[in-house]
C-alpha cells in the first residue's frame, strides 16, 4: 500500500483514508491485468527477477547484493534503484522481553553484536548496513556506497512505515485485506 501511495503523489508514509482507497483500488486493477503475475517480495522476487519471470520488484538491498554476488551472470542486468516517488526506510532492532530468563546474557549478546570489528563482520557476510560507525573502517567498500548506504537526495524519498492503531489500523486492514482478497 505504501509503494502504490508513493506512485499516486501521496508518499510512502500516506496515512490519509482516502489516499489508502485510492492506493486500493490501483493495486486491484493491477492484479486485474492480464500480464499480472502477482504480488511477491524479498528474496522470492529477486529469484523472478534472475529468471526473468518478472521485470521489477520491491526487495532488500542486502539481499540483492548478496545474490547478484553469488550468481553475477543472472544479476548481469538487474539494478537496484530507489524510486523517485520513494519507498521505505528500514530499521533492525533489537530488544530484550520484559521477562527474558537472562537479561544479562542478552546485554552481552547486544554489546557482542556491537564491537566495531563483529558488527562489521555480520554486516560484511549479509550485505546488510552497520549501524555502529565504529564499524565503517572495517566494512567491505561494497557497504560504503549506495545501495547498502544511500546517498542524501535517496535519503530524502526514504519514509518510515507510518504506525496504525485504532480505527485507522481497522480501516487500513480492511482495505490490505480486500486487496489481497480479491
Amino acid at each position: 500500500m505504501g509503494v502504490a501511495c508513493a506512485y499516486l503523489g501521496h508518499g510512502y508514509d500516506c496515512t490519509d483514508v482516502d489516499a489508502w482507497k485510492e492506493s486500493a483500488k490501483l493495486l486491484l486493477e493491477t492484479k486485474n491485468r492480464g500480464r499480472f503475475s502477482g504480488f511477491t517480495d524479498g528474496t522470492p522476487a529477486l529469484q523472478q527477477l534472475a529468471r526473468g519471470v518478472t521485470h521489477a520488484a520491491i526487495t532488500y538491498n542486502g539481499d540483492y547484493l548478496f545474490y547478484k554476488d553469488e550468481n553475477p551472470d543472472s544479476f548481469k542486468d538487474i539494478e537496484f534503484v530507489i524510486p523517485d516517488e520513494g519507498t521505505e526506510k528500514w530499521v533492525d532492532v533489537m530488544m530484550i522481553p520484559s521477562k527474558a530468563p537472562n537479561v544479562e546474557m542478552a546485554h552481552n549478546f547486544i554489546n557482542f553484536i556491537l564491537d566495531a570489528e563483529v558488527g562489521a563482520q555480520l554486516s560484511n557476510y549479509n550485505y546488510y548496513a552497520s549501524p555502529n560507525e565504529a564499524a565503517v573502517p572495517h566494512l567491505d567498500e561494497v557497504l560504503t556506497k549506495p545501495p547498502v548506504q544511500p546517498s542524501e537526495d535517496d535519503m530524502e524519498r526514504l519514509e518510515f512505515t507510518p504506525s496504525l492503531k485504532g480505527q485507522q489500523l481497522q480501516t487500513f486492514t480492511q482495505l490490505w485485506n480486500e486487496v489481497q482478497s480479491r
